[in-house]
């Protein structure tokens, strides 16, 4: 009997062993969740359930709810007109817990099955939030907007929520991607919608169509990247040229076509009563071209102080080397990328293409090229200054 008591008794003193989940430390916790909450916070609804050491570490880690997002995730989790106001306070929730860091607000969906006016009135509902929530800064939180990722699915509609809902001047707003963007048609006796943005540095331009309604000179005067996709099915026009004039303070340019057209460049009714003219880009130093971009594309351009191309195939095999050529822009170019996946049309032409715009870069030092050119490209053909490489993104 006694040595069962002394048994109990060191049982009791004994201390309890520490549960696994409280082996990691808080700050780690946070650093670990914030992979699953990249596309949103709504992925970490589980990761609430588990344990109360989890359960805190999300709710006090404000970068975890920084990604403000009406996506596709979100649209099929509220889906229903009953839903919206559990969509609504899930969004207050985002903001409200994410304190004074800065906000990245993401609205897509497009391709979901969803009723339209369900879709709206969520995209309608985060606007709203941001505009009238305050951080505990005592700002408005929809000025902490450091990023908006915008794909436009109802042009007239959403169009009217900017008005109703945007500032004048988002002051900390830096990356702004809009997609699907098609105003074609469409005159409005309302402003410019869009509002300043004194900050902005990066651009995504993304199958659009004539935006100048609604962005103004000033907006991009100081962006610093812009990355163009040319319209998918549509092909290029000459306003593409004319709106990428509009970046005059560029430093590097992404043009990329993710179709198969072969650089073509389509002559839509109006188009002759543009005035295009050579358009310059004074401090771009990068340019790099994804997929078939039209030969009047690289024409139109004049950029004097270019240091870095690349060439880079699509996910069909195209490139741009063949409705590039040689133009003058070259001359200074010192650095090459190659990144092509295979030949886009005879394996002689492409070779001898590569050799032009070799002999062209006349100041070149280094070629950056992918397996499949390193392997096959001759080094005799190389200036004689230059190394050839193999482009990073392959090894």
């Amino acid at each position: 009997m006694q040595d069962a008591e002394k048994h109990w008794a060191s049982f009791m003193l004994t201390p309890e062993k520490p549960k696994r989940n409280d082996l990691v430390p808080f700050e780690v916790l946070g650093e670990i969740f914030s992979y699953i909450s990249c596309d949103g916070p709504l992925h970490l609804r589980h990761v609430l359930l588990v344990c109360r050491l989890w359960y805190h570490s999300v709710v006090n880690h404000p970068k975890l709810w920084c990604n403000i997002a009406v996506d596709e995730i979100f649209l099929r989790r509220f889906h229903h007109r009953s839903m919206l106001g559990r969509g609504s306070r899930f969004l207050g929730l985002c903001i409200s817990r994410s304190g004074d860091l800065p906000l990245h607000l993401v609205v897509s969906g497009r391709h979901v099955s969803l009723n339209s006016l369900v879709r709206l009135s969520h995209v309608s509902n985060v606007l709203r939030l941001l505009a009238r929530r305050h951080t505990p800064s005592g700002e408005y939180a929809m000025s902490h907007l450091e990023s908006i990722h915008w794909r436009v699915c109802e042009d007239d509609e959403e169009i009217s929520l900017f008005r109703a809902y945007f500032p004048a001047q988002l002051p900390r707003l830096r990356v702004l991607s809009i997609r699907a963007l098609f105003l074609e048609h469409r005159i409005y006796d309302i402003g410019v919608p869009f509002p300043q943005c004194p900050k902005l540095q990066e651009v995504y331009l993304v199958d659009h169509f004539e935006e100048r309604p609604y962005f103004t000179e000033e907006i991009f005067a100081r962006v610093r990247l812009l990355d163009y996709t040319g319209p998918y099915g549509r092909g290029w026009t000459l306003y593409d040229v004319v709106c990428i004039g509009r970046f005059a303070a560029l430093h590097t340019l992404v043009l990329r076509d993710v179709g198969m057209a072969n650089g073509v460049l389509l002559r839509l009714p109006g188009l002759e009563t543009l005035n295009v003219t050579q358009v310059e880009l004074a401090r771009l130093q990068v340019l790099r071209t994804i997929g078939p971009v039209p030969s009047i594309i690289f024409c139109h351009l004049e950029v004097p102080a270019l240091q870095t191309l690349q060439f880079q195939s699509n996910i069909f095999k195209y490139d741009s080397l063949a409705t590039f050529g040689a133009p003058s822009m070259v001359q200074n170019v010192q650095n090459l990328y190659l990144s092509l996946t295979g030949w886009q049309g005879r394996q002689g032409e492409q070779a001898t293409l590569i050799e032009e715009l070799l002999s062209a870069c006349v100041m070149l030092e280094r070629v950056y090229a992918s397996v499949f050119i390193y392997e096959r490209l001759p080094t005799h053909s190389l200036p004689a200054n230059a190394a050839l490489l193999l482009d990073p993104d392959f090894m």
